[in-house]
């Protein structure tokens, strides 16, 4: 009679999964050998999808093993929730196995007798079901093949265009079969065609041509049956050539498409070409603090204390050394014959003035004007070659912008803004190439003027900055390259690169900067600087790794294309 009843239930469960079943539905990709009911499910006609059962790999066990199934291959093209329900479909005569915890995703059961237990998996989405078999193989003793275990490694990060060599000797079988391995790449970046070499062997090659994720799977099979599958991620990054100093400021000539660095340790000023990662060298006499570079492109002036080093860039020479009486914080180099030293931040109280030195005959003269400027100002020229404008940064007066007249060689303090301190500015500014926007800092936006009224007017906030690292503007172009500040809100940091609109602001698009492989680790790089190629087609991004890295060059130049229009 019990017989009876298990032999009319197995009947009514079949009648059951059948009805459920679509028999429309199509066998889906499945790795390994036998692989079950990789099926794929219908939709109900209102958009639903019906889920896909998968009851794991067939087992082998020993008699008296406890058995522990698997839904985890499960899944549900809308995302749906699913439930399960597990069934014996078929077991050997006289076993008295039960499920335990039959609607888990993982339920167990002994394996009492020797013989094959078939089981089934039921998932459902709430609206529409799908099922799957599995077959469980029990032995006597240790006569019962045990299926293989795959082990494919750890993840790595690694470079562009190295060749990997992946690892899946650590792979065992309990039964001391011989192995036979299987690698495949699952997924890829887009664009790559990147390919495994000897992928039947233990370990099988892999070249990355595409930065990002490359994820390999491996079945091994003991001459039986294929383990589970196992996966390693394999993270491409670009290779970054880095720079063998510190970068303490850096300016970009148009006229030789050079980034014009400064470094300490030895002191020196740099002309890279970021094209190809060449540089010539200038050997100065004391650490620079400030570069500034002619608006001609051709030469530069290097702030030390109590010194200005006047370079010739298309010569790689130092021309002269010219004495100022400051420690100067930062410069700016006219097209007038003229230097401009802004002092560094001062004592509170101190009278600061800004020294233009006469670079045909070494004469430093303090700015004119009864109005004294503070320590610390940073400073850039507007393209008529006329004017400047700063940015007051000392933490004993207001925060504000200030404009500064070089018609007559000598700088002179014209006025301030009106607003005095009313809009944040973080101690640093950038004009447009055209001479009419100014951009602070903080991400306020202001524009220029010819009188005290018209001039450093506010104009709007970029996007939603509130920390700006580095700005750049191409006019041809029409587009502002901006690295954010580390600590800008709306979740924008240094680790960016965003492109805007420069008539409207708006944000074309951001793109995360390239990280510092280091053994295995993956370390943040922070943007630092972003200039424009003389043709708008490129940029060029000074870029420092995080401090948690700890290595001695940690400074590297990349390049990136701009957006096209």
């Amino acid at each position: 009679m019990k017989n009876t009843h298990l032999l009319l239930s197995v009947i009514f469960l079949l009648g059951m999964l059948s009805a459920c079943s679509d028999s429309s539905s199509t066998t889906g990709p499945c790795i390994g050998s036998g692989c079950p009911g990789a099926n794929t499910a219908p939709s109900d006609g209102t958009g639903n999808h019906a889920p896909v059962a998968n009851a794991g790999q067939d087992q082998s066990v020993t008699k008296g093993s406890t058995v522990t199934l698997s839904c985890s291959g499960s899944s549900d093209a809308d995302g749906d929730t699913l439930s399960y329900n597990w069934g014996i479909l078929g077991m050997p005569k006289g076993s008295q196995a039960s499920l335990q915890n039959p609607t888990s995703c993982s339920p167990s059961f002994v394996a009492d007798i020797k013989g094959h237990f078939v089981l089934t998996l039921l998932v459902s989405d709430g609206k529409l079901t799908h099922s799957d078999t599995v077959t469980v193989r029990v032995g006597s003793g240790s006569s019962a093949n045990q299926a293989p275990q795959a082990k494919a490694g750890a993840d790595k990060h690694v470079l562009l265009s190295e060749v990997i060599t992946l690892d899946g000797s650590a792979s065992t079988d309990a039964d001391n079969d011989p192995l036979t391995y299987a690698w495949t790449l699952s997924a890829v970046p887009e664009g790559s065609r990147a390919s495994l070499t000897d992928a039947n062997t233990a370990k099988p090659k892999l070249t990355p041509d595409v930065e990002g994720e490359y994820v390999v799977v491996l079945q091994v099979n003991d001459g039986k049956v294929d383990s589970v599958p196992a996966k390693v991620v394999i993270t491409a990054h670009r290779a970054l050539t880095r720079l063998g100093y510190d970068v303490i400021d850096a300016e970009y000539s148009d006229a030789l498409d050079r980034l014009i660095m400064v470094s300490a340790s030895p002191n020196r000023l740099h002309i890279y070409n970021p094209e190809v990662g060449t540089e010539q060298t200038v050997d100065l006499s004391a650490i620079p603090t400030s570069v500034s570079v002619s608006p001609n492109g051709k030469y530069a002036a290097v702030g030390h204390n109590q010194s200005i080093s006047y370079v010739n860039l298309s010569a790689a020479t130092l021309d002269k050394t010219l004495n100022v009486a400051t420690d100067v914080g930062d410069i700016v180099l006219a097209g007038n014959g003229y230097v401009h030293a802004f002092p560094k931040e001062a004592e509170e109280g101190a009278i600061v003035r800004i020294h233009s030195v006469n670079i045909a005959t070494g004469t430093d003269t303090e700015h004119s004007g009864t109005t004294a400027i503070s320590g610390g100002i940073r400073a850039v020229l507007h393209p008529s070659g006329e004017s400047m404008y700063g940015v007051r940064t000392s933490q004993y007066l207001t925060e504000d912008l200030e404009k500064y007249t070089i018609s007559s060689g000598v700088a002179a303090y014209a006025y301030d803004s009106i607003y005095d301190g009313e809009h944040p500015l973080c101690g640093n500014l950038w004009l447009t190439q055209d001479g009419a926007g100014i951009f602070t800092a903080c991400g306020n936006a202001f524009r220029t003027g010819t009188t005290q009224q018209n001039d450093m007017i506010q104009r709007t906030t970029l996007g939603q900055l509130t920390r700006i690292r580095y700005l750049d503007d191409h006019k041809g172009k029409k587009l502002l390259a901006v690295i954010p500040g580390a600590l800008s809100s709306n979740g924008n940091t240094d680790a960016v690169l965003q492109y805007y609109n420069s008539i409207d602001l708006s944000l074309i698009v951001a793109l995360p900067l390239p990280q510092f492989v280091e053994q295995n680790q993956v370390y943040t790089g922070h943007g630092r600087y972003v200039f424009f190629k003389q043709s708008g087609d490129v940029v060029h991004i000074i870029l420092q790794a995080d401090a948690s890295a700890g290595i001695e060059n940690d400074y590297s130049v990349i390049t990136y294309r701009t957006p096209s229009e």
